[in-house]
């Protein structure tokens, strides 16, 4: 499997989260690469601790990337979930 073909550059120009009322942590910026694992020194350079599990918490992010030349900003809200395991994509659908 190679990549996209219909993405020819992407750069994370600013990755932040915020947990319920706490202050809101820039994860990444400037990112050029197309992959990122937070707490992985293979990925993550920021040196930041993982984001926090507190059950009933709200994990609200913000994501700007700049694709193919064009600017796009995404924003959510997400209950916070712990994962104890990680599966490989096709068995992570069979669970």
């Amino acid at each position: 499997m190679g990549g996209n073909p219909r993405i020819k550059s992407i750069l994370i120009d600013h990755f932040s989260y915020q947990l319920d009322d706490h202050p809101k942590q820039l994860a990444l910026k400037n990112y050029p690469k197309t992959y990122w694992m937070q707490n992985n020194s293979n990925y993550d350079t920021t040196n930041l601790a993982p984001i926090p599990f507190h059950k009933g918490s709200k994990l609200k992010i913000e994501v700007e990337i700049t694709l193919n030349g064009k600017k796009h900003f995404i924003e959510g809200e997400m209950s916070a979930t712990k994962s104890h395991q990680v599966y490989p994509l096709p068995l992570e659908m069979l669970r």
